[in-house]
């Protein structure tokens, strides 16, 4: 630490374990020297506000306190929100009530651990409501936003990632930053229902909702689009002024969204998504930022081709056959994986043996110890291809004919064709779904 406690004196805390002998070095900003003044002080009791009922009252500005020797409560909820569930650790409590309505923001920027932050309403630590929550928006620290509402009190819960503990700096904001009308799932703007779509804004301000994906929740704001035909779609934010995030969702409330895709950084410090879309169906897209990161939004939509009309073609898939997710003949492929190589949903398909759709399945050679499949894949989205846990070898061609294909280091370029080479066991026809790794 430097300058903590005052304007050149410094402050760590840690947990001691007895009988280890520590060593505390103490040097000089920019080579100054002068007399010392060192105090230690071990065996700390738990802060004042470490329980929800000892909380203490904070208000627009900053406040100061530590969870050093913190504990957790029995019945807090889990403020990282993670999945397992780690539980809380070292957590300490304020109470704030605005003077106002007011967006409002709340930081723990200049604290000097890794720092997790939610805000609640509720009267007792088993009936709290989660307001908003965050993890790393400002490097290890964390900040919220949130409409806050005249009179109403709010908790707030300063908890350490994994276990960390330290100083901590909180520091309220009203008014913060007014939200973006598209802050929230149910304000989405429309892009245009088209085969090709733009549309511009910011997320300077935008907050994250109560059961918002968490990948997507930090500084969000949405767009949603609906499906003119059945197609391969392509969305991304380049042209976007800030390092953003960027996720495709569908279902028509926030705390229940399937996700469709994810990417942060495939264009320098944008995102790009692309997604099988079924006529009628509407997609909403959420716009965040890495690390809080803000700044204006430019987003874009492109139609990418057609995989199949489906009254057409399938006239039998009916009802929740035709979802995103279905798979008529039951091999593990869905009905548009299946059709977007050209195959037949209703039929069972895979590289090698009798199969109707063989003929019509991407390229492929089968040998006693390895399968070589030649699809034509983005290399944008190449990083790792593996087919379950094993390995998978994957080899670039040099020309646009499959014949010259090099067994070298693959060199990617877009439109070319490769070769996934994938080791077989004892059963030469075993069933393989081979994944493409995104290495973002």
């Amino acid at each position: 630490n430097d300058d903590n406690d005052t304007a050149s004196g410094s402050t760590v805390s840690f947990k001691a374990a007895m009988g280890t002998t520590y060593y505390f070095a103490v040097d000089g900003v920019g080579n100054t020297e002068g007399d010392l003044s060192v105090r230690l002080e071990a065996g700390l009791s738990p802060p004042a506000n470490d329980n929800f009922a000892s909380a203490l009252p904070a208000g627009s500005g900053f406040t100061t306190g530590r969870s050093t020797g913190a504990t957790a409560q029995t019945g807090e909820p889990n403020h990282l929100g993670s999945t397992p569930d780690t539980g809380p650790t070292s957590s300490v409590w304020w109470n704030y009530t605005p003077l106002a309505d007011s967006p409002v923001e709340i930081n723990t920027l200049n604290s000097l651990f890794d720092t997790v932050l939610a805000v609640y309403t509720g009267t007792s630590i088993e009936t709290l409501t989660l307001v908003a929550r965050n993890d790393n928006s400002g490097g290890l620290q964390s900040r919220v936003r949130f409409n806050a509402l005249f009179g109403q009190i709010y908790r707030i819960a300063v908890d350490g990632k994994n276990g960390a503990e330290g100083r901590i700096t909180l520091q309220i904001i009203e008014p913060g930053p007014s939200r973006p009308p598209n802050d929230d799932f149910n304000t989405a703007s429309d892009l245009a229902n088209g085969t090709a779509a733009s549309d511009s804004g910011s997320n300077l301000g935008a907050t994250s909702e109560p059961g918002e994906p968490d990948q997507t929740a930090s500084a969000s704001a949405w767009w949603k689009w609906t499906a003119p035909a059945t197609a391969k779609v392509e969305i991304n934010t380049f042209g976007s002024d800030y390092d953003t995030t960027l996720g495709i969702y569908r279902g028509t409330d926030v705390g229940s969204l399937t996700s469709l895709g994810f990417n942060d950084n495939t264009g320098g410090a944008q995102s790009r998504v692309v997604f099988p879309a079924i006529v009628g169906e509407t997609y909403y897209f959420a716009v965040g930022g890495f690390l809080g990161a803000e700044g204006n939004v430019t987003i874009d939509l492109q139609m990418r081709g057609s995989l199949v009309v489906w009254l057409q073609n399938f006239p039998s898939l009916v009802g929740p056959e035709r979802g995103p997710d279905a798979d008529k003949d039951g091999d593990g492929f869905t009905n548009l994986e299946e059709m977007a190589y050209g195959l037949s949903p209703l039929l069972f398909s895979r590289p090698g043996g009798p199969d109707p759709n063989a003929s019509h399945a991407p390229a492929y050679t089968l040998g006693a110890t390895e399968l070589k499949i030649e699809y034509e894949i983005d290399p944008l989205y190449i990083d790792v291809a593996h087919n379950g846990g094993s390995p998978v070898t994957l080899r670039g061609e040099t020309g646009a004919s499959v014949s010259s294909l090099t067994f070298g280091p693959p060199d990617f370029v877009s439109g070319n064709r490769y070769r996934l080479t994938v080791p077989l066991d004892s059963s030469a026809a075993r069933f393989l779904r081979v994944t493409v790794v995104d290495p973002n």
